[in-house]
């Protein structure tokens, strides 16, 4: 019976954890009060973008035309989102100047012609809000989808819509409203 029960007790220790906060007046609650007083952004929904190039993305120290162009696109999507403070900050290799160049390589892979940008949205911005943000650059990814670019967003939100979004066309298809 135990080996039976163990995989959901894991499951449920996860999904309390992931999913619910700390009790009033226990020590888990103190601790994450104290550790988003001293480092807020940690509670941040990180979502990932790639960005695939199959044609010719040659990237320089000081040039990157392709992927700034599609970059930038992007953000111009977001930008009403970091406007309201929905989304709290972007990271791709454009950010590392300077003294801080060498930083680029983790953000782009010159032999896969990929580059990553960090999305993270704000902790404390209304769950509706971070969603529809969220969504906004899951479809400017299949808006910027084109040419000799690929991109994905992937991340606990992201997945969460795109997976919702399948699920409900199939629910509708078994009660005879989906798609």
């Amino acid at each position: 019976l135990a080996a039976c029960a163990a995989p959901f007790a894991l499951r449920l220790g996860s999904t309390a954890t992931d999913n619910f906060a700390a009790a009033p007046g226990t020590k888990s609650l103190y601790e994450t009060t104290a550790i988003q007083g001293e480092f807020p952004g940690v509670f941040n929904d990180r979502e990932t973008v790639l960005i695939e190039c199959s044609g010719d993305c040659t990237c320089t120290s000081t040039s990157c035309p392709g992927f700034q162009g599609v970059i930038s696109k992007l953000e111009d999507k977001l930008e009403p989102y970091r406007k309201t403070g929905v989304l709290y900050s972007t990271t791709s290799p454009f950010n590392f100047t300077g003294a801080l160049a060498p930083l680029q390589s983790g953000y782009y892979n010159a032999s896969a012609d990929a580059m990553v940008l960090g999305l993270q949205f704000f902790a404390g911005a209304p769950e509706d809000d971070v969603n529809t943000a969220v969504q906004t650059a899951l479809d400017a990814a299949v808006e910027l989808t084109s040419g000799d670019f690929k991109v994905f967003v992937t991340g606990r939100t992201a997945t969460r819509l795109a997976a919702t979004a399948e699920a409900g066309k199939l629910i509708g298809m078994t009660d005879g409203i989906g798609t």
